[in-house]
């Protein structure tokens, strides 16, 4: 897909593609863009929202994007497939992994406390690893 980053804040961007012959505005993220690269997904609205988000202030940039994006689905799903890769990784007797859980985001350790790395989940998506991850879905 060939677009044009019309403005990004943090880890948000605001695209253009025009390769259909007319303008498609979508957002997106680095994690969305890493875990949805060749699925062709793509988050369409209309220029009237495209024309605010590139006047609105950063934070409130962000929170637009994420609801015109529909990432927090999205997000949820990068979630759950890293934390079915962390299932993979064993653990010692002092609850430290006991080999390294290397993804696409973070590197941990070999001896990093598993809290550690919930922490990390919790807070990169804005979840609860015992609610969403652990224990069903929001």
């Amino acid at each position: 897909m060939e677009h044009t980053i019309l403005r990004k804040v943090g880890q948000f961007q605001l695209m253009e593609d025009k390769s259909a012959g007319y303008s498609v505005y979508y957002t997106q993220n680095n994690i969305l863009i890493e875990h949805t690269k060749g699925k062709g997904k793509s988050y369409e609205f209309l220029e009237d929202r495209k024309e605010t988000l590139m006047l609105v202030e950063d934070s409130e940039f962000v929170s637009r994007a994420k609801q015109s994006a529909g990432n927090d689905l999205y997000i949820l799903e990068v979630a759950e497939s890293l934390w079915s890769e962390l299932g993979n990784i064993p653990v010692n007797e002092d609850d430290e992994l006991d080999e390294d859980f290397i993804n696409c985001f973070n590197t941990f350790e070999k001896g990093t406390d598993k809290t550690e790395v919930w922490h990390w989940f919790e807070s990169t998506f804005n979840l609860s690893v015992a609610k969403d991850l652990m224990y069903g879905k929001r």
